[in-house]
């Protein structure tokens, strides 16, 4: 917001500078500026707008710092595959992510979402370099009761990578 306010002061300065230095007065109290085909006429005095113009400068909290063309970095999600996996037994699920044209990846963080009945769900990243990145999570099934007969139901889950790209 401040950045409208100081350039639209500094806007409303100009203009009445260049109605007081270049305009007519013409007999029935207005002002009369015409420059290269553009003809306006007010009946404000100049150092009227101008006196906005400064009010509208002085509100602005400070000099509004310069836009920066350096983006932010972008988070991108992406998800592997669900997985199925019984008492005992070990599934794997992987997710890969290539960045787009332009662009380069600044971090990569593997998890694990949607785990249900497991024992153990470990994240990993596999392979990654600055366009390219390869996540899985290994998942391992509940034992079996104490006598090895009943299991307590089979499980699933699936990785998730948490990906910040950037610009090159």
């Amino acid at each position: 917001m401040e950045r409208v306010a100081f350039y639209g002061g500094a806007a409303l300065v100009l203009l009445g500078l260049l109605f007081l230095v270049f305009s007519r007065r013409e007999s029935k109290g207005e002002h009369r500026f015409e420059f290269a085909g553009l003809k306006l006429r007010s009946r404000t005095p100049a150092f009227v707008v101008m006196a906005f113009g400064l009010a509208l400068m002085w509100i602005s909290p400070q000099f509004p710092v310069p836009m920066s063309y350096a983006r932010e970095p972008q988070v991108v999600t992406k998800d592997g595959g669900m997985v199925d996996y019984g008492c005992g037994s070990h599934a794997v699920s992987t997710v890969e992510y290539t960045a787009p044209a332009g662009y380069r990846i600044v971090s990569a963080q593997p998890d694990t979402k949607d785990v249900v009945s497991t024992k153990a769900a470990t994240p990993k990243i596999t392979s990654k370099d600055e366009r390219h990145v390869t996540a899985q999570a290994d998942f391992d099934g509940k034992d079996k009761d104490t006598f090895g007969l009943n299991c307590p139901g089979g499980g699933h889950g699936r990785v998730s990578l948490r990906v910040e790209i950037q610009p090159e």
